[in-house]
């Protein structure tokens, strides 16, 4: 069964219908990308399937990501080599990218970028990352940390106190603003140090875009600064990314 929402990075399908041989099931639309063990989202936003008659594939739907932020920019469905869609996926300043809280520290976010806005996933999937995971999985930790090498893609960054939000900086904590396990909405603010692209949340669009809860619940924004769990009724402090007001 696939997913009705997808974060990007995530593994919608896989690449062959597994009941019937290797007759392809689906075929790549928008804000979907093929890897080597399946399709992957590029976007946050909600799975459409349409049926379509590919003769070349054989296959019998379409699927696609609905981009939450309805972002203008098209996506390329064509295929490309892989010296193609390595070189043009590397992050650069003013790019928009998601990535995964992996630690939190006194002065600084820890994250793994999984994906730049309308680009594809970065690396090849390995089978035991974010792309690797089963279909409509998205990993979740509870604790502090999340172990990088269970991730092993992407590109690390880092997210200092001063560029999570625009007021009151000096007042920033980054357990009121993150958990290990969030999925982020941040623009590169500059290539870094040569470990780590610096990252910033600053805007009123950038910020936690998915996240559960402590008890393993998703959670859904309630105001900028806090996230409700539908179904227990607790709140958790995030830093939350408005998708429709970007500030000025």
């Amino acid at each position: 069964m696939l997913p009705a929402y997808v974060v990007p990075g995530q593994q919608i399908c896989l690449l062959k219908d597994t009941e019937k041989g290797k007759t392809p099931k689906y075929v790549a639309g928008p804000g979907v990308e093929p890897t080597d063990n399946g399709y992957v989202s590029c976007l946050l936003g909600e799975l459409k399937v349409e049926e379509v008659d590919d003769v070349k594939s054989k296959a019998r739907h379409r699927v696609s990501v609905v981009n939450k932020y309805n972002n203008p920019y098209a996506f390329v469905e064509t295929p490309r080599s892989n010296s193609q869609r390595n070189s043009s996926q590397l992050p650069q300043v003013g790019d928009i990218v998601y990535g995964v809280v992996t630690k939190l520290m006194p002065t600084q976010i820890n994250v793994q970028i999984l994906v730049v806005e309308n680009k594809a996933a970065l690396t090849k999937d390995n089978g035991v990352g974010w792309t690797g995971a089963a279909v409509g999985t998205v990993h979740q930790a509870s604790g502090t940390n999340v172990d990088s090498s269970n991730l092993d893609e992407g590109y690390n960054a880092v997210i200092r106190l001063q560029d999570v939000r625009a007021t009151e900086r000096d007042k920033v904590k980054a357990r009121d603003c993150f958990r290990p396990g969030d999925i982020v909405r941040a623009s590169v603010l500059s290539l870094g140090d040569g470990n780590n692209f610096y990252l910033s949340t600053i805007q009123s669009d950038l910020g936690v875009v998915f996240a559960k809860s402590t008890s393993g619940y998703p959670l859904a924004p309630l105001d900028w600064q806090t996230m409700v769990s539908p179904v227990t009724r607790e709140t958790e402090p995030r830093k939350c990314a408005n998708p429709f007001q970007a500030s000025t």
